[in-house]
């Protein structure tokens, strides 16, 4: 050791007398410094080795006015090497003009000189003269610079071996540092290859001679000679960690426990390890020599660092067993004198502490070690008990842990301590190895109990008894998966927490856990309740003070029994049910378990059929439909009872465990479907967010009465307006407006009506003050930017619908010589209407009549510039036009097929078996569904048997089978989109439903959809790939699937089978589809109706339509 330090003393004085010999040979030759900044940071170019003879390396450089540190890009952490000024001498500029590297510097250091390039003159002078400044201006310490500079006298210091570096490295921990080395020569200077904080660092053994350390940015592998070396440097690195963290909370707990500020085991002061399974605080010393007993005698962690594992019972358990209770066990029979105090040599203290745990010469066994039967028998006897003491001395007598008496369900202690509340005596047991699932570490059982075990949360709650009218106040805990409250707060002996020799009430493990609601009483209304399979399926209701923490505990027992992948998402979510559903999405399917959310309008679920670890979504506002119904076919459920069925363009079955859990859902899902808010994003809404209210009044009004004289201006009967509005605020969805029951001008101030009633306008108060503003300019084409601007400022619900209003005023307007109502009359009406001032707020500009001019010069300009404003292409704006224009474009799909339009709606020309057979005329209203529509035609034509209604297209070669509950007026209205001498050859047509026949016949339901397949987009058929799955239907470029050419959701098509014959197919047999909304025109470059794909074989095709068919109406045509 002396030679050692003796030559280190000789190297450092040798190293600082170079440096002073390097600062005097090497003047400063470049140019005068600058004031420039003291940090630069940028791209170098530096050349490689010791002797500088390896070639050049672009280099991310940073100097930050202390050190220079150069990496291999900047998308990395990890340095190459770090140069403290403290160890620079100069530096030098080495301009070199016949090089390709001219602009050259060099940074002189006392044993190696540096050499950098810039790309240009200007940044050589910028890097040599910042950090030649900083070279002068640095003072060196009142003592002298020290060996290892920052990292003198570190904490721990050693070579070891760094994957990917060749060459074992000297390596120093200091504080909440670690830098490695490449040398201890580099080390005297502080010349450091890389440098890790330690703070937000892990460290885990592989293996018993290495450590692997992850950090946010990188992993770094450790090998050391030994197991020994191996403990020691981990222990080293997670004292570092701890002291970057700095976090003491938990060691402060456990020293309630005065017997616990001092080490077991040779009485140092101030430890901060424990053995958790021991119940004892150890120093650092003593905690390295119990790693190398092993895991299975001693589990040592650190109480500043491992704050994971610290739940209330770990920290409860080493206070109530602590350092005096578990040595008047361990060291009963030792002498005085054979006691190790915090000076003893390690080869001393590892004697001493294997002779005292891991041949426990000196405890003091139980009476009854000698006869094991009886001493496993009196393990399960006390751990039923709150005497943890007494459950150490049996365990560590000899007890077997996982002993259980023949007869009792097979219970073990553990399992028995957990049925009796005793949380302490689970933690021991647990710690020892008493839980079975714990043991299966390879098992998904284990893996997803280790998980759980990481959420913990613990207050008071109010928790009723079986009578559920009286709340009590509960001390509660949630830990390791299970939920436990205490009798009261007379548990409470000290500042931390509960008296840890306290028996809980009653638990509730995650395993029992089924789901949880949020409820309200008469006395606390935050309440919540949780549904579990305990004895009787028992139900129970908890309340808090605060809302706020109501939430917190929701989410953290949801994390208890969520899917694993879903519980670092749940305090993203607020919601007022989660739990386990069975659920079938379509009629025909099956039965299968997920993960369901309640939040708010939203309702989130986990399916089987898409994405199994991604939650899909139905939002309740736009549902058609929601019903109980009962079932019979759910075998899955703990309870048979009915299901609850939501259609919302597709029918979702849902079930749970339990019948009550079931109504339950269906009244929260009731609740807030069909909530009579006067919010506008609380409406019930179409798919395109607009409310249903809103378009149904102005479909009804643009059918019957778009040119009547006074639309909008005139009254109506007040008593019908009010009740026209309290229908559509109960279930506007399930209202049909009918002419015998109110006139168009009831229904106009109806609408009208509503807009004024909302608690916040269209346009919204938040920005009414700008709308007018922006109302006064003068300049029209500011005024439009700022309008454009504004409406995007618009919450999504609001700009839809007033993109809808709009519209349909325009509508109106056009048809002025007949209704009277001009843009300017409409104005006058709906400036107000949409616009609303809030008298609590100030507000800009002048009073009085002056805001309501504005309000109506706003809605002027809204009609308008319309086109502009909401960017409406002339598709958008054909499908608001009035009905008469409507009913125009309707009759131009054939001269010989008359449409022509009635008060109660308008006559379609309906043909049986194929366009060019008989026609019926039908009078269709604009909620007749094709159901109601094939039963009028089969009754009218006396038609027997099962008849399909299709859409046939490009004179009958294209057709497409309707489902049952789509509307015909809505289908109508698509054609409204094509090119006209497609809407020419389009028609509906009755036919016999053989093609779906055929296709529940040949179709393989288990059989992927993947194969090559003849497309053509444009014009010419080409080979591609084509992919069904997920409803999504692939276009790839060749069977890799690696090169995506198209993608489309198939509940966005509509697919037509067959293919156009002038097209000149390869075959006969295949489909064609369009994306609906999209607009169907004709030109040179797509001179052919939609996308067109060609099949090798008939069943082939019909396979296709089929699986396509199949996914647009699960329950099929007929449902």
């Amino acid at each position: 050791m002396q030679t050692r330090m003796c030559r280190v003393e000789m190297l450092a004085t040798a190293v600082v007398h170079q440096i002073k010999l390097v600062r005097n040979e090497y003047p400063f030759c470049g140019p005068p410094l600058f004031k420039e900044p003291k940090k630069r940071s940028g791209y170098l170019q530096k050349q490689g080795g010791v002797q500088n003879n390896r070639g050049w390396r672009r280099r991310w450089v940073i100097f930050n006015g202390e050190d220079l540190r150069y990496y291999t890009d900047n998308k990395t952490c990890v340095s190459k090497k770090i140069l403290p000024v403290s160890c620079m001498a100069n530096v030098v500029n080495d301009i070199k003009m016949e090089d390709n590297r001219k602009y050259r510097f060099k940074v002189v250091t006392a044993n190696r000189v540096y050499i950098f390039a810039a790309d240009t003159l200007e940044e050589n002078h910028l890097w040599s003269s910042t950090i030649m400044e900083a070279i002068l201006k640095y003072k060196p310490p009142p003592d002298g610079i020290k060996d290892g500079g920052r990292m003198h006298s570190p904490d721990k210091e050693g070579f070891v071996k760094i994957d990917g570096i060749k060459n074992k490295c000297f390596m120093a921990i200091k504080k909440d540092v670690l830098c490695y080395y490449n040398n201890y020569e580099d080390f005297i200077p502080d010349c450091a290859i890389n440098e890790i904080q330690m703070k937000l660092a892990s460290v885990k053994e592989l293996g018993q001679t290495k450590l692997q350390l992850s950090t946010h940015y990188s992993q770094f592998v450790f090998t050391f000679d030994n197991a020994q070396e191996t403990q020691d440097w981990k222990i080293a690195i997670e004292d570092a960690i701890a002291e970057g963290l700095a976090d003491d909370t938990v060691l402060k707990k456990v020293m309630v426990n005065s017997s616990n500020q001092w080490c077991a085991d040779c009485r140092a002061p101030k430890p901060h390890w424990a053995a958790i399974n021991l119940g004892i605080v150890l120093c650092k010393k003593c905690a390295g020599i119990h790693r190398e007993l092993g895991s299975g005698i001693s589990r040592v962690k650190s109480l500043r660092m491992d704050t994971k594992i610290w739940t209330p019972s770990l920290i409860g358990l080493i206070v109530a067993i602590g350092n005096e209770n578990a040595n008047n066990f361990w060291e009963f029979d030792m002498l005085s004198d054979m006691e190790i105090e915090s000076d003893t040599t390690a080869q001393q203290r590892k004697h001493h502490i294997e002779e005292k745990y891991k041949h426990r010469k000196f405890c003091r066994l139980h009476p009854k070690n000698a006869n094991k039967t009886a001493l496993n028998q009196e393990l399960l006897r006390v751990a039923e008990t709150d005497d943890v003491l007494k459950t150490m001395q049996i365990l560590f007598s000899g007890a077997e842990i996982l002993y259980h008496r023949p007869g009792n369900d097979g219970e073990t202690a553990f399992e028995i301590a957990k049925a009796a509340g005793q949380s302490l005596q689970m933690e021991l047991l647990y710690q020892n190895g008493g839980d079975k699932i714990a043991r299966l570490t390879d098992s998904p059982t284990f893996m997803e109990a280790k998980l759980r075990s990481t959420v913990r949360q613990q207050g008071f709650m109010y928790k009723t008894g079986s009578n559920r009218k009286d709340f009590l106040r509960r001390w509660c805990q949630l830990e390791r998966g299970s939920l436990s409250y205490f009798l009261d707060d007379k548990t409470l002996n000290d500042a931390h927490g509960v008296d840890w020799t306290t028996t809980a009430k009653d638990s509730v493990g995650y395993d029992t856990m089924l789901s949880l609601f949020t409820t309200s009483t008469d006395k606390y209304a935050n309440s919540f309740e949780l549904s579990t399979t305990k004895p009787g399926n028992r139900l129970f209701l908890f309340a808090t003070d605060f809302v706020e923490d109501r939430l917190s505990w929701l989410r953290s027992l949801a994390k208890c029994f969520c899917p694993i992948w879903m519980m670092d998402q749940m305090d993203n979510y607020d919601f007022s049910f989660c739990g386990y559903v069975y659920l079938k999405e379509g009629l025909t399917q099956e039965w299968y378990k997920s993960w369901m959310m309640l939040c708010g309008r939203m309702l989130y679920f986990t399916s089987e059929l898409i994405e199994p670890d991604q939650l899909q979504e139905i939002d309740l506002r736009k549902v058609l439909h929601i019903r109980l119904q009962d079932t019979s076919t759910n075998h899955l459920c703990l309870e048979a009872g009915p299901c609850l069925v939501i259609d919302a363009g597709r029918s979702v079955y849902i079930q749970l465990d339990l019948q009550r859990d079931t109504e339950k859902l269906y009244a929260g899902i009731q609740l807030v479907s069909s909530s009579e808010s006067h919010k506008l994003d609380d409406q019930q809404l179409t798919t395109n967010n607009i409310p249903v209210i809103v378009e149904k009044c102005i479909t009804h009004i643009e059918l019957h009465g778009i040119t009547a004289e006074g639309v909008y201006r005139l009254a109506g009967t007040h008593s019908k307006i009010t009740k026209l509005l309290e229908l559509f605020r109960k279930d506007a969805r399930a209202l049909i407006i009918r002419n015998d029951d109110y006139t168009v001008h009831e229904v106009a101030n109806c609408l009208k009506r509503y807009f004024r009633s909302l608690d916040d306008p269209l346009l919204t108060y938040d920005l009414y003050n700008q709308w007018i503003d922006k109302a006064a300019l003068e300049d029209q084409a500011t005024k439009i930017q700022w309008y454009q601007y504004l409406l995007n400022e618009l919450p999504t619900v609001n700009k839809a619908t007033l993109k809808k209003v709009i519209h349909h005023l325009v509508n109106v307007s056009q048809h002025e010589d007949e209704n009277k109502m001009g843009i300017n009359q409409l104005a006058s009406i709906f400036g107000p209407a949409l616009m609303k001032l809030d008298s609590s707020l100030p507000v800009s500009g002048q009073t009085g009549f002056g805001y309501t001019n504005r309000e109506i010069s706003l809605m002027v300009d809204m009609l308008k510039f319309h086109a502009q404003l909401f960017e409406m292409d002339k598709s958008e704006l054909e499908k608001k036009q009035k009905l008469e224009k409507a009913m125009e474009k309707l009759k131009a799909l054939s001269s010989t097929r008359p449409v022509s339009t009635v008060d109660s709606g308008f006559i379609m020309p309906v043909y049986v078996d194929s366009p060019q057979g008989d026609c019926i005329t039908l009078q269709v209203t604009s909620t007749m569904k094709v159901e109601e529509l094939v039963e009028l035609a089969k009754e009218k034509k006396k038609l027997p048997g099962e008849w399909v209604l299709h859409e046939c297209v490009c004179d009958g070669t294209l057709e497409r089978p309707l489902n049952d509950q789509a509307r015909v007026f809505s289908i109508t209205q698509e054609w409204q989109d094509w090119d006209e001498e497609y809407r020419k050859g389009v028609c509906l047509c009755l036919k016999v439903s053989d093609l779906i026949q055929t296709m529940h016949s040949l179709y393989e339901f288990h059989a992927p959809l993947f194969g090559e397949l003849r497309f053509s987009e444009k014009k010419a058929y080409k080979k591609y790939c084509f992919e069904f799955k997920q409803s999504k239907l692939t276009c790839y470029k060749d069977a890799r699937a690696a090169n995506k050419i198209g993608e489309w959701e198939v509940e966005k098509l509509s697919i037509f089978h067959g293919v156009e014959r002038r097209r000149n197919p390869p075959t006969e047999f295949g489909f064609t589809f369009i994306v609906r909304g999209e607009r169907i025109k004709k030109s040179r470059d797509m001179p052919y109706f939609g996308r067109s794909v060609a099949c090798t074989t008939r069943e082939e095709a019909v396979n296709w339509l089929a699986g396509l068919y199949k996914a647009q109406y699960p329950n099929g045509f007929h449902s």
